[in-house]
């Protein structure tokens, strides 16, 4: 790379993703090996979650960035 820093979204996305796979994975071993309709439910609602709590906001975050900067049309590489 050229000694670029991340986007603060990117970074932010990062953290989320992580936050939620420590979470999957909690309730995943919680399922393992019983059934548990509680856990089952939590793992339902964590999964539908995601687009909402996680996608959606970098999308957002992402498009409200400034463009690129452009010399004649084309980006500026770095």
């Amino acid at each position: 790379m050229a000694g670029t820093q991340p986007q603060p979204s990117t970074l932010w996305l990062r953290g989320e993703v992580d936050k939620f796979i420590e979470e999957f994975e909690k309730e995943y071993k919680a399922q393992k090996y019983k059934t548990n309709l509680e856990s089952e439910r939590r793992m339902r609602k964590l999964l539908k979650n995601f687009n909402k709590e996680v996608i959606r906001p970098y999308v957002d975050s992402t498009l409200k960035r400034e463009p690129e900067p452009t010399v004649d049309g084309r980006p500026v590489p770095f």
